[in-house]
């Protein structure tokens, strides 16, 4: 017999978008963003941590090459600079797999018009091919249209829910809520300066 509570505390699998610095000749409204897989446990508190999937090209060789590179990290489960998510689904594998997965996916280098984003569009397909995530009601270009529409009609407000929609881009409730002000404001400023050096992201 199938067990209708399997489900419930599965961690979720969101596609998130993070404000970042500049960007660069040619970006479009798309490109506004730096874009990631974030997965999020049921029932977030202060102490939760959440587990960041993404490419990112921060590292400077000595030739002066910025190469692409697949990262995966853990941060508080709000990151300072998480702006909008959209929720994919629940995780049905252990971390463990979802890593080996997005880890197999293909990073590429030496392409002035591949971008972060264009990672998220492969993992998000793959995980659907292969049943990790359920069956994409569009396709992940479209995902993310509608992710950053839905993210534009916001400002960043560190105090308010992370805003959140569906994969149809409709708002809905945010897995990640406000952090609450401390009244001598201590631990606030404690967890700001504990998370910002873990969440600092590039294009």
């Amino acid at each position: 017999m199938r067990n209708p509570l399997k489900n419930i505390n599965k961690p979720r699998l969101y596609l998130a978008l993070y404000v970042r610095g500049g960007g660069r000749p040619g970006d479009t409204v798309s490109a506004k963003y730096h874009s990631a897989l974030l997965l999020i446990p049921k029932g977030t508190s202060l102490n939760s941590t959440s587990i960041q999937y993404h490419v990112k090209n921060t590292i400077v060789n000595s030739d002066g090459s910025n190469p692409w590179v697949f990262a995966v990290e853990s941060s508080a489960s709000r990151p300072v600079r998480l702006f909008a998510m959209m929720l994919l689904g629940k995780l049905s594998v252990p971390k463990d797999e979802l890593r080996e997965e997005l880890s197999r996916l293909p990073v590429v280098q030496d392409d002035p018009e591949w971008r972060c984003r264009h990672w998220v569009y492969a993992a998000i397909t793959r995980l659907a091919e292969i049943g990790m995530l359920q069956r994409l009601p569009y396709n992940a270009e479209t995902l993310y249209e509608a992710v950053t529409r839905f993210a534009n009609e916001y400002t960043y407000d560190f105090d308010a829910p992370v805003p959140t929609c569906t994969m149809a881009g409709e708002k809905t409730k945010s897995g990640l809520h406000a952090l609450r002000w401390d009244p001598t404001r201590k631990k606030r400023a404690s967890y700001i300066a504990s998370t910002t050096n873990q969440d600092k992201v590039t294009t």
